[in-house]
């Protein structure tokens, strides 16, 4: 999938102008100046794990969450609480994602530091690698681009050196949990209907642990049968995360 961050981020904003709440004004500027919310991946490893997947997966849950409501619900919901909701929902992964993968283990760096050591001095192997830079004092690859290196060393061949993949690691700076963090992020700055709490609290149903057992259960349950928005973001957010955004190979 081909993300455009610059259309992305003004038809978010656009859409957002659409939402008549005071705060509305805050809230933008906390995305597009406070935080990374358009250029921030989705996931870590999975989908829309690239710069603008969180944008990108904001709007495909709006879009998908609007058909769902125009043509499954039994009753009608404003367009307001539609944007708040499908932009809003994974608002706690902003200033989540830190670009560069978990760091490479002693012993997989000691690994490549061995092989690295075997490669011939003056070869055209050697001369990549100073090239790249890969005998700098200070150069440690991620766990993700150490592997690649050392089936490359390996190889013993004359390709290219395997460039470094885009990955990410985890900085959570307000660990709160998933849904709850969201539902705190968007009050600071706007006023939220307890449907659209409870919608974004609960969106990633089942797959949240807190559904299992106990209290949290029972109000996932409650949720779930007395407010019909709470549903409907779950089955948007499954449908834009697994149909829409599902990477097919050949």
């Amino acid at each position: 999938m081909t993300i455009d961050m610059l259309a992305n981020k003004q038809t978010i904003l656009g859409l957002l102008d659409e939402v008549p709440r005071d705060g509305i004004g805050n809230l933008k500027t906390y995305l597009s100046e406070e935080s990374d919310f358009f250029t921030a991946p989705c996931s870590k490893d999975h989908h829309l794990n690239v710069e603008g997947g969180l944008a990108q997966h904001s709007l495909n849950v709006f879009y998908m969450l609007t058909h769902i409501v125009d043509n499954l619900a039994k009753t009608p919901t404003l367009m307001e609480t539609l944007i708040v909701c499908g932009i809003g929902h994974d608002l706690c992964k902003t200033n989540f994602y830190k670009k560069g993968g978990k760091p490479s283990s002693e012993s997989q760096f000691n690994y490549f530091k061995s092989l690295r050591a075997k490669v011939p001095l003056g070869g055209p192997r050697h001369h990549m690698m100073e090239q790249a830079g890969l005998f700098e004092p200070e150069f440690r690859p991620s766990s993700e681009y150490a592997g690649l290196l050392i089936d490359w060393l390996n190889k013993r061949d004359s390709s290219a050196i395997p460039a470094e993949p885009l990955a990410w690691s985890y900085e959570d700076k307000l660990p709160l949990g998933h849904g709850e963090k969201s539902v705190y992020l968007l009050s600071k700055f706007i006023a939220l209907t307890d449907e659209e709490v409870l919608a974004i609290r609960w969106h990633m149903g089942s797959f949240d642990s807190a559904t299992k057992e106990g209290f949290t259960k029972y109000a996932y349950e409650e949720a779930m049968k007395n407010f019909p928005l709470t549903a409907l973001l779950h089955i948007a957010d499954m449908l834009a995360s697994y149909a829409l955004e599902r990477e097919v190979t050949e």
